[in-house]
């Protein structure tokens, strides 16, 4: 059963950061796709080691894997006002992304040191993976991601993740409390 957790809300701007700072790794380009699993797999990663999210977005299951709820909609331009990311990154052309922004330093700079070597980290061991068979690969080595047929989405277990990274009931519970907090800090200063 997947646990419903309070954490902090989407965070455009490091969403932003992170995508520009893999699209440089790429040399500029990537298609929309591979971008949305490297970004997953920072995310799952910081969170495995550091209990918290990079851009705090909502994780699913597709068929075609792991996906980043909220991030897909900025890529694919599914939001109501113009973004912070449409300023950086262009709109899919070929199921490719590309950087607008030769300089992304502004962005990235909301990014910690820990969060920039995490995703270069990343990046080389997955990143000159072709998108399918990165998928194919994720498929394998993601025990929280489950099928949920062709067109439907599935919320992914956030235990399972923390339980695969090792983590204890009590060391998951701790994050769970820590990621409550920060959504509560955060409701406070809105």
């Amino acid at each position: 059963m997947t646990m419903t957790i309070q954490k902090p809300s989407f965070d455009e701007k490091k969403a932003t950061g992170l995508a520009t700072y893999l699209l440089q790794l790429a040399g500029g380009t990537m298609n929309k796709m591979k971008l949305i699993k490297l970004m997953y797999l920072v995310d799952r990663a910081s969170l495995c080691e550091m209990g918290q999210f990079v851009t705090n977005d909502d994780l699913y299951s597709l068929s075609f894997g792991p996906f980043l709820s909220h991030t897909a909609d900025l890529i694919n331009e599914q939001t109501e006002k113009p973004t912070l990311w449409s300023q950086y990154i262009t709109p899919p052309s070929k199921y490719n992304v590309s950087l607008i922004k030769k300089n992304n330093a502004k962005v990235q700079n909301c990014l910690s040191d820990y969060e920039l070597e995490l995703a270069q980290k990343i990046y080389q061991q997955y990143g000159k993976m072709d998108k399918w068979a990165l998928v194919d690969l994720l498929h394998k080595i993601l025990p929280e991601w489950e099928d949920p047929g062709k067109g439907n989405r599935k919320p992914i277990d956030i235990q399972k993740i923390l339980a695969s990274c090792g983590k204890t009931p009590g060391e998951q519970k701790e994050i769970f409390v820590y990621l409550a907090e920060q959504a509560q800090v955060e409701r406070f200063f809105q």
